[in-house]
């Protein structure tokens, strides 16, 4: 009987310490995940970036892998690094249930329509799916899109001046 007995006290106290060092491991894993949302929220964009990247390979959950596949495209995007959109459309096809599939698109496309990259910015806004947008989200964007129409009409018309 006391075999039986300390047995079982041995099996919960592995259980128990398995537990909280699983819990510990994700208690890090969000801490450096919340890390990283304070670099970016504070544009320090490298630093948020490579902490982001380490969060996704350490991190098992899904959601949390996607919210790192998302915030590293989107930091890419604001430091003109080269792989910016492949990343950003890899995020899109990579978590397609992903709450911030919609914002990332918005979020790039005002970003390049900021910064002056009317064709890019176009790109991107075209991918919004309007169906999800508040009604002043929606209202931004139409206007942001004639805006677009209006500039890529008045460069093939200065660019039709020019040839001639």
């Amino acid at each position: 009987m006391k075999k039986i007995v300390l047995t079982l006290l041995l099996a919960a106290t592995s259980f128990i310490e398995v537990n909280a060092q699983q819990s510990k491991i994700f208690t890090d894993d969000l801490r450096t995940y919340n890390q990283a949302i304070d670099l970016y929220q504070e544009q320090q964009y490298i630093a948020a970036q490579r902490l982001f990247e380490k969060v996704k390979i350490q991190v098992e959950d899904d959601a949390i892998q996607g919210n790192a596949a998302y915030y590293i495209a989107n930091c890419a995007v604001r430091l003109n690094q080269r792989n910016a959109d492949a990343l950003m459309e890899s995020f899109v096809e990579e978590y397609p249930t992903s709450t911030k599939r919609n914002t990332a698109f918005i979020d790039v496309a005002d970003f390049y329509f900021d910064n002056g990259k009317y064709n890019q910015a176009a790109k991107w806004y075209e991918k919004v799916d309007e169906s999800t947008l508040s009604r002043n989200k929606k209202a931004d964007t139409i206007s942001i899109l004639d805006i677009l129409l209006y500039k890529a009409k008045s460069m093939k018309r200065q660019n039709l001046i020019s040839i001639e």
